[in-house]
């Protein structure tokens, strides 16, 4: 289920920004629609299973998870259509721009949808926190470093043809690759525990 939801979510943020460059219009719109319409049906499912519904910090990381995948790859698909010479201020740049924003606004709106109003959590939850950014903060420390190495290291090529704004957006897809690291790690403790609990 982890695996369908980031394979889905990537593939969402793809599209929509492949789509945006050939249709010369923002579409993220229809990225938003969609993150809120599942977050609509997926409240109303989780209200009927009642007790079996995953708890509050579970339901704030599935939506977590979501936004950000859909979001890092429609930035992830910006960059590789743009290229290594990134300028802010340009047609193509103000059209992928307001998408990337609808689908944070779309992603905000469904995790209101679907957070508990009575959120709770207990020692388990705040283990599975700690555990989870300290595999994101590797993953971040990862991810800086082979960043430093090719921008501080690499003579020629396209690191040389980096602008300041295609250096800023990495940055900001390190950090979304970083959320969904930690996620990612604390979903798949709950399923382990739920594994466990049911045998």
């Amino acid at each position: 289920m982890l695996f369908s939801a980031l394979l889905s979510s990537f593939a969402l943020g793809a599209a929509l920004a492949w789509a945006s460059t050939l249709a010369g219009y923002p579409v993220g719109w229809v990225g938003a629609l969609i993150m809120i319409s599942l977050a609509t049906l997926v409240r109303r499912r989780w209200r009927l299973l009642a007790d079996l519904a995953p708890e509050s910090p579970e339901r704030k990381l599935w939506v977590c998870l979501v936004g950000a995948s859909a979001v890092a790859a429609h930035l992830a698909v910006i960059m590789l259509v743009i290229g290594p010479s990134m300028q802010m201020h340009t047609p193509l740049m103000h059209i992928l721009g307001i998408d990337s924003w609808t689908l944070v606004a779309g992603a905000l709106l469904a995790y209101l949808l679907v957070r508990d109003a009575n959120s709770r959590s207990d020692e388990r939850d705040q283990l599975i926190a700690h555990q989870a950014r300290g595999f994101a903060w590797r993953v971040q420390f990862g991810f800086l470093s082979a960043l430093i190495l090719i921008l501080g290291f690499g003579e020629g090529g396209r690191a040389a043809e980096l602008s300041h704004p295609a250096i800023a957006h990495l940055l900001i897809l390190v950090l979304t690759l970083t959320t969904i690291a930690d996620c990612a790690h604390s979903l798949r403790a709950y399923r382990r525990i739920a594994t466990e609990s049911a045998e």
